[in-house]
């Protein structure tokens, strides 16, 4: 993977929908320090269709820096994290939120899961994100209906640095708007994962409706007056 196609800051991450996913947050953000994920919790992704499931594959890839154990589709080949297994120094479970320290590469890291959906209000430790990672669970359906899509755009607006970094499963019918494409090796599921990937400047007038535009809404779309235009619009 070329530094173009990865995030190589070592700023706030964010995964939306991670669920068991701590394999490709790595591959694409490998120096963050803080790593933060909002997610509602889905039985398919778990060993056992519990809570503690889905972390036992996450400690797992972690520790033996790979997915060895953790594809869903055994047969895939396996693939490794780029240096190696970390060490977990800490775990706290709070209910509402998960947090676990882990030693990668010779680096503390954070990782802060937050169980909650993610098209409302941001829990506030959530701020100065450099890179927002939506696979799977995220998907522009959400952004369809205007009090879905405002909630976003504010926090897009709000919560991330003035250039941040998105990342979302390829989508053919946006590739003007996301000019980098590339794929992964395979993951859990299959093969290979397709990505694309933006560099956001939000403080760019109209940012948002760049690679939100008006024409792929089947509702609102001769109403610009929304939250969402208000707020990227300065």
């Amino acid at each position: 993977m070329t530094e173009v196609e990865r995030f190589d800051g070592t700023g706030n991450v964010l995964y939306l929908g991670m669920a068991d996913d701590i394999l490709t947050l790595l591959l694409l953000a490998p120096h963050a320090r803080n790593y933060f994920v909002i997610d509602q919790f889905d039985s398919a992704f778990s060993r056992d269709g519990t809570l503690e499931g889905q972390r036992e594959i996450i400690r797992d890839v972690l520790l033996n820096g790979s997915n060895v154990n953790c594809k869903h589709v055994p047969e895939l080949p396996t693939v490794e994290l780029d240096y190696g297994p970390a060490k977990i120094i800490e775990e706290i479970d709070l209910g509402y939120r998960w947090h676990l320290s882990f030693d990668y590469n010779n680096t503390r890291r954070e990782l802060t899961v937050f169980f909650k959906d993610f098209t409302k209000e941001w829990p506030r430790p959530i701020t100065c994100i450099e890179a927002i990672m939506g696979f799977g669970a995220y998907a522009f359906d959400y952004l369809i209906e205007p009090p879905r899509r405002n909630v976003l755009a504010r926090m897009f607006a709000e919560r991330t640095a003035p250039i941040w970094f998105f990342y979302v499963n390829r989508l053919y019918w946006m590739g003007a708007h996301f000019p980098v494409q590339f794929d992964m090796p395979a993951g859990q599921w299959t093969e290979k994962t397709e990505f694309s990937m933006l560099r956001v400047n939000r403080l760019r007038r109209g940012w948002f409706w760049e690679f939100f535009p008006m024409n792929i809404f089947e509702k609102d779309t001769d109403n610009k007056n929304d939250d969402a235009t208000e707020l990227t619009q300065k």
